[in-house]
């Protein structure tokens, strides 16, 4: 006997009906309705960089490479010439810019390591660490960083302790090892100076364990030196002062470690390295974009127009 699936016409109103369904199902699959046309939407602004090379002319710090251009209005008209800009619109735009806020200045500083301090410690050793920070205010123009250069915890002392650094310390060493990196802000580079202060860290012992520690008679002139002073006060080593104003853009150099009297002149050296750069800065670029994408474009730009000069 045959079912009712076996003979279309015997199929049954609602089978019908779904299999009406499935075909047109398969035909909009196959041949899709018009699609609606898509909203308009409005054309993104249009991402230029001149304003923020503008920016970064207007306020450059440091000392311009033997090789780079030293004259900012050199700067400025050829960056005219690379954004194919008319004189009266890049003067428009200059003055905009001159209006925009100050960004905040700032010095990268990178402690690397020492070498040759001095050993302050019983076994001929020391335990170093270094404050950093920038005093505002003692800047001389065209002269030393001041009558501060001798004096001893410039920082610790004079720099208020939110602004003041400090680097982790090794202990038993005289080449200690940092690479540690800070960042220090301030106002105005003609009237900063960068200071740094090594110690040696004084920790509190028995006269056992520094007897255990004795290696030669220097290290018993250190346990009655030891025994003068205060438990917990931390020995001097050494200091670097700079004028941020007498620094390039980028400075990696080893440095002498300044006596603050003559007992010990040489105490060895520093090796630091000093960027110059902005913080929060007011274009409208720099509050949207990521600074990498500030700098991408900015490099476009500069390549085009060099490879258009050139052909």
């Amino acid at each position: 006997m045959a079912t009712l699936l076996s003979h279309p016409q015997q199929r049954p109103p609602f089978l019908r009906q779904a299999i009406k369904i499935r075909r047109r199902r398969v035909r909009d699959l196959q041949d899709p309705p018009p699609q609606m046309a898509p909203e308009i939407q409005p054309p993104s602004h249009h991402f230029s960089p001149e304003q923020d090379a503008l920016y970064t002319v207007l306020h450059r710090l440091g000392h311009p490479e033997p090789n780079h251009v030293t004259e900012a209005s050199e700067l400025l008209r050829y960056l005219q010439e690379a954004f194919h800009v008319e004189p009266e619109e890049h003067q428009q735009t200059l003055q905009r810019v001159r209006e925009l806020e100050k960004p905040i200045f700032c010095l990268k500083a990178t402690v690397k390591q020492a070498k040759g301090i001095l050993g302050k410690d019983v076994s001929g050793f020391s335990d170093p660490y270094c404050l950093l920070g920038i005093e505002q205010g003692v800047g001389v123009p065209g002269g030393s960083p001041g009558s501060r250069h001798r004096q001893k915890a410039v920082v610790r002392h004079t720099i208020p302790e939110e602004e003041t650094h400090r680097t982790q310390v090794i202990t038993q060493t005289l080449n200690p090892v940092w690479d540690e990196t800070f960042i220090l802000e301030f106002e105005d580079i003609t009237n900063a100076s960068f200071h740094l202060d090594m110690w040696d860290l004084d920790t509190v012992e028995s006269v056992r364990q520094k007897l255990g520690e004795l290696t030669d008679l220097h290290g018993l002139r250190r346990i009655f030196k030891e025994a003068r002073k205060d438990k917990g006060q931390d020995d001097f080593l050494g200091n670097v002062v700079l004028r941020l104003q007498d620094l390039r853009c980028r400075e990696d150099q080893w440095y002498p470690l300044e006596p603050r009297t003559e007992t010990y002149p040489d105490r060895g050296q520093c090796h630091l390295q000093f960027q110059l750069i902005h913080k929060r800065r007011a274009t409208s670029a720099s509050r949207s974009q990521p600074s990498y994408t500030v700098h991408l474009h900015l490099l476009q730009q500069l390549v085009s127009h060099e490879v258009t000069q050139h052909e």
